[in-house]
């Protein structure tokens, strides 16, 4: 029987990603099989990727293959850097850098992100065409142009490599050079800024000395943030010569200006006792006023230190508070560890719903732990039904980190599919 195949492809891709309905690969595969078979370019494409993947089937690279060939010849953009990373990877099909790169540009020149992004790289390995940093950037940029977030991720670290492009003062960029232009007329936001690009190396090649120059420039204009940035580079001996004084130094006049980060790197510096005697008195007041004002890290460190009962009487109450606060922010250790409390009902009531909704928060910021969990409790079936696509999928994600226990948990579960496939074919 055949339908409106984009409406097939639609209601397909709602149950991929449980949009108005409980998640069904099964259901999923189902529409998309119609849509892809009456030739509608998206189906084939996320039906090659389900195949690719194993959700919700047997994965299998030799179908995956067929269905992204037959997405791209229609000239869908996606579906051809897909292929192109088939060929690239050698998955279902022998592996070719050069039919690769074929498929790359034709996605890349359509405005794809992905094949950009794939091209790009292939530039930056040196794969199928010459290695050539320059036009490694070029694309990575055309991608992060268009939100790309893996793109970017592949700037930095080639720019962090200091690869081709870092024999230059910086990668052109509209962004920078408004930026440059600003603090060299005396912009001290603009320096801070300026100064926070060289540090992290995105967006113009990482350079601490830089950082610092202008982290100094900014700071000897009261600005907090930089005084508290330029602390911590004399504090760690980043960029400038270690000079603890001088750390102290900034870091107060940033707290007198009420610095929420610098009255957390102060306590820090209470705590460790390295630039003056340990006073966790003062360290605890520092970063109470800190969290108080919402740093996330503050916070987060105050939730552990009452859930542990580090150098505090341990308070159950005050260890949710202080991790709710910082999770409702992102920060990823908080989300996983109320995850943790929940799951196993460390002090507080036992609620896998409330385990899953953590473990899922952090396991979307790639925290390996939170998807190994994840993963476990799918298999496991607490407060779920019990579904090994899923617990697959997670088990994957923290495995391709390098998470040791969900590698275990991969081979374990996979192993455990294949005995009962084998024994109902007996």
């Amino acid at each position: 029987m055949t339908g409106h195949k984009n409406a097939q492809t639609q209601l397909a891709t709602m149950y991929e990603n449980g949009i108005g309905t409980p998640q069904n690969y099964a259901k999923a595969i189902e529409w998309y099989e119609k849509a892809a078979k009456q030739g509608q370019a998206k189906a084939q494409n996320n039906l090659a990727s389900m195949y690719f993947h194993g959700r919700g089937v047997t994965q299998d690279y030799t179908k995956s293959f067929a269905w992204y060939q037959k997405s791209a010849e229609q000239g869908y953009g996606l579906a051809q850097s897909n292929l192109g990373w088939a060929y690239y990877e050698g998955k279902g099909v022998p592996q070719n850098y050069d039919k690769a790169l074929v498929w790359y540009q034709k996605s890349a020149e359509q405005g794809e992100a992905m094949g950009q992004n794939n091209l790009g790289w292939a530039y930056y390995e040196g794969k199928g065409v010459p290695q050539n940093y320059d036009k490694a950037s070029e694309w990575f940029q055309k991608a992060i142009a268009q939100g790309s977030a893996l793109a970017r991720n592949n700037l930095i670290h080639l720019n962090r490599e200091k690869k081709g492009l870092c024999k230059d003062s910086y990668i052109p960029n509209a962004e920078f050079a408004s930026t440059q232009h600003a603090a060299n007329a005396g912009d001290k936001k603009a320096q801070y800024e300026l100064a926070a690009m060289f540090q992290d190396g995105e967006i113009v090649c990482q350079n601490d000395s830089k950082a610092a120059e202008w982290y100094t420039e900014s700071a000897k204009q009261n600005y907090a943030k930089a005084q508290d940035s330029l602390a911590s580079m004399y504090y760690t001996g980043t960029g400038l010569e270690q000079d603890y004084v001088k750390a102290l130094a900034w870091y107060k006049k940033a707290v007198e200006q009420e610095n929420a980060a610098a009255q957390y790197h102060l306590a820090v510096v209470y705590s460790e006792g390295k630039a003056l005697p340990k006073d966790f008195t003062k360290a605890l007041s520092l970063a109470k006023k800190s969290a108080n004002q919402g740093f996330a890290k503050a916070q987060f460190v105050l939730g552990k230190l009452y859930s542990d009962g580090i150098d505090v009487t341990k308070n159950h109450e005050l260890a949710l508070k202080w991790y709710k606060k910082a999770a409702d922010q992102g920060y990823v250790e908080a989300q996983y560890n109320l995850g943790v409390m929940y799951r196993d009902g460390r002090s507080v009531v036992q609620d896998y719903d409330k385990a899953m909704s953590f473990f899922q928060k952090a396991a979307e910021q790639e925290f390996a732990s939170a998807q190994n969990n994840l993963g476990w409790m799918y298999q496991q079936g607490e407060g779920v039904a019990i579904d090994n696509n899923k617990a697959l999928f997670w088990y994957k994600k923290a495995a391709s980190q390098g998470d040791a226990t969900a590698q275990q948990n991969l081979l374990a579960l996979n192993s455990l599919l294949e005995c009962e496939f084998c024994a109902n074919t007996d």
